[in-house]
């Protein structure tokens, strides 16, 4: 409207008094009309300059609203974030990780001669098929016999290749993987994620090459580190279950 009566356009006092009747619905405001028929161009100046403060009062109640909304969003986020700590602590660790799942759904297996639908059996038969592929099969003796020989010593490898192998950990090198070591991965039995490695003091690096240097020396590892986690993982955006 402004740049209207700038131009000195050609619109009548009905037209413009239009605008302004839109703008005091959607403001709240109350301008008055619009009542020169053949305004000076002072007349004109003084209206320019009553909208213009009109303007700036807008604009100004538009940024305090938009402050307010933001405010009371991220007070209701924070509040979120506090319920899902008190209630649900692996959902507020997954909402701060920023990790995201997709579902994976199985409607059906297929099967030789059956087809199985029943929700817990389907989940009996995903139990039992991981159980059969992570189980510890026998040595096929037979089969050794023929590979026994690519296992043993070979006298063209020279043992001090091999020498710095088994040299002590330093806490830099542990520090240099732990920084390698990729985002969004499925962590195993302990739920430790590479996120939280990477966020470790120095104290506790320490503390992990020396757990480290002891497997070393002691040619073990422990119990737990040898137990793992399988996730059925979809390669699309939703699994439909085939």
């Amino acid at each position: 409207m402004i740049r209207v009566l700038k131009a000195g356009s050609a619109k009548t006092g009905e037209e413009i008094n239009k605008e302004i009747s839109k703008i005091n619905k959607l403001s709240g405001l109350n301008i008055p009309n619009y009542v020169y028929e053949e305004p000076s161009d002072r007349d004109v100046e003084e209206w320019i300059h009553r909208l213009k403060e009109y303007q700036k009062g807008i604009r100004k109640a538009r940024l305090l609203e938009n402050k307010i909304q933001h405010r009371d969003q991220i007070n209701y986020y924070v509040g979120k974030r506090y319920g899902d700590f008190a209630t649900s602590t692996k959902q507020m660790i997954n909402s701060v990780l920023k990790r995201r799942v997709d579902k994976v759904e199985f409607h059906n297996i297929e099967k030789m001669n059956e087809v199985i639908t029943s929700e817990q059996e389907i989940k009996e038969e995903v139990k039992n098929h991981y159980r059969r592929w992570t189980k510890c099969n026998p040595t096929n003796t037979v089969l050794w016999e023929s590979w026994k020989k690519e296992y043993e010593p070979k006298q063209s490898i020279s043992e001090e290749w091999y020498s710095s192998l088994t040299q002590e950990f330093k806490v830099t090198e542990i520090e240099m993987i732990i920084q390698d070591a990729p985002l969004k991965k499925a962590t195993g039995p302990s739920q430790i994620s590479n996120e939280m490695l990477k966020n470790l003091g120095p104290k506790v690096k320490e503390l992990i090459t020396g757990i480290f240097n002891a497997c070393l020396k002691l040619r073990t590892i422990p119990k737990s580190w040898k137990r793992s986690a399988i996730y059925p993982i979809s390669k699309k955006s939703i699994f439909n279950g085939t």
